[in-house]
């Protein structure tokens, strides 16, 4: 969890890029002797591109509209599963088969003792027309055949339930279920997630929540660094005593579908400034009144100067210099030389301001 600046770009990738923009690649010339490119390869060690708002930006987890853990309500043996793991059904859809014999016999059972009840009330009925039957018979038989017919039908819905069928559209996201296993009542035997719609949840700090309604708009930041929108659901009204947290439930407007549930997302509220691209503090290079970062560029370490802003958590936010798609490398070497080559790449995992804090 971060407090106090927002995340909303990271990338983890065999060779990291570190996003500062390319509009203003160039500053002064480098006091080390410009373009000269040294012949030996330098290993280094590169961070993630972080974009930052003064907001925050809580790790959150991307949930299915509709979740079902799908369970019999009789016990019996399962004679068939008709689907497997990664399989897409439709609502209605045979999912588990249950061995049923015993429960068709006890519906024959049923039906029988309800049409003997049926011939029984029809000839009291007519005794009682005929005034050679009292009403208290009359009444008793009307019972047992009410009792008979409420009887055929809860053998019938326990007949049903020997066939587990999908509740709505769903992907089968886990089966715990063979055919043979015996089946208990209230066992899981299948997982269904809803093929549309995207939720996340995030407990966020009290603080933090405070000013979250429902329709709120806000980001949800990808591992890829993308940004997708989302609007508050809902907001949890009492705060966990134990964590301080409060629980904020967002569903994702665009681009969901490819969202498995599950995934850990970031929940990035807005901030009243503009994100700014930051590095790790130690990326920093100084040289004499000038302040710059190592870039890899082409398989070249350039060294480029840039004007510093806030500091936080290990973080410090550029203002202005080079910016764009580039590795930084951090913790350079006082011998490191702008031109040389960058020979090992080494991934320095990073998750921007708070990340010191964070972990």
């Amino acid at each position: 969890m971060r407090n106090t600046m927002t995340t909303n770009g990271r990338m983890r990738a065999t060779l990291a890029v570190f996003a500062l923009t390319a509009a203003a690649a160039c500053g002064p010339p480098s006091p080390d002797g410009g373009d000269a490119t040294e012949s030996a390869a330098v290993a280094v060690r590169v961070s993630h591109p972080v974009r930052s708002t003064p907001a925050g930006s809580w790790v959150a987890t991307v949930e299915a509209d509709e979740h079902v853990r799908v369970a019999t309500r009789v016990a019996g043996t399962v004679r068939a599963v008709h689907v497997d793991v990664g399989d897409r059904v439709r609502a209605g859809q045979p999912l588990v088969s249950l061995d049923d014999h015993d429960l068709r016999a006890a519906v024959r059972a049923a039906e029988a003792r309800a049409d003997l009840a049926r011939r029984t009330f029809a000839r009291i009925d007519a005794l009682y027309a005929d005034g050679a039957a009292s009403q208290q018979e009359l009444d008793a038989v009307r019972a047992d055949l009410e009792a008979a017919e409420a009887a055929l039908e809860a053998a019938r819905a326990q007949l049903a339930y020997a066939r587990l069928s999908a509740p709505f559209d769903a992907e089968v996201a886990s089966r715990d279920v063979d055919p043979g296993d015996l089946a208990a009542p209230g066992r899981p035997l299948l997982e269904l997630v809803s093929l549309r719609g995207r939720r996340v949840v995030a407990d966020l700090p009290a603080a933090a929540a405070a000013g979250l309604e429902p329709g709120a708009r806000l980001h949800v930041s990808l591992r890829d660094g993308r940004l997708l929108p989302a609007v508050v659901r809902r907001v949890a009204p009492v705060v966990d005593a134990a964590t301080r947290t409060v629980r904020v439930e967002a569903a994702l407007e665009g681009g969901a579908a490819p969202l498995r549930p599950g995934t850990f997302v970031r929940l990035v509220l807005p901030g009243p400034e503009e994100a700014g691209w930051w590095v790790p503090a130690d990326a920093l290079v100084r040289r004499g009144q000038l302040t710059g970062v190592f870039r890899v560029e082409d398989d070249t370490l350039r060294l480029r100067w840039v004007r510093t802003g806030r500091r936080a958590g290990g973080a410090v936010e550029l203002l202005a210099g080079p910016r764009g798609v580039a590795p930084v490398v951090q913790a350079p070497s006082s011998a490191l030389r702008d031109g040389a080559v960058a020979g090992g790449v080494t991934v320095e995992p990073w998750d921007g301001p708070g990340a010191g804090a964070a972990r």
